[in-house]
């Protein structure tokens, strides 16, 4: 197991899940859309629905990488203020 891996506490590892989760529904969210607009199921308002529906998986999951890399980034810096 690499050094940094067993840095990072309990509350780190639940918030790198939830990124991965929040990109994994943002991917299924573009494929899903991606599909039916292909199929020709999405016309007018719902292709605008389906492009609403897109911009706020992405930005969810934009949200929660960068909360998950200020944690890690001001944990780390943290636990070495402590240790010099």
């Amino acid at each position: 197991m690499p050094e940094s891996a067993r840095r990072t506490g309990p509350l780190g590892k639940v918030l790198i899940g939830l990124s991965g989760l929040a990109w994994l529904l943002a991917v299924v969210a573009i494929v899903l859309m991606l599909f039916a607009f292909l199929a020709g199921e999405l016309a007018g308002m719902a292709a605008l629905s389906g492009i609403v529906i897109i911009a706020f998986a992405v930005g969810g999951a934009l949200l929660m990488t960068g909360v998950t890399l200020l944690y890690l980034y001001l944990s780390r810096r943290r636990r070495a203020a402590r240790s010099a």
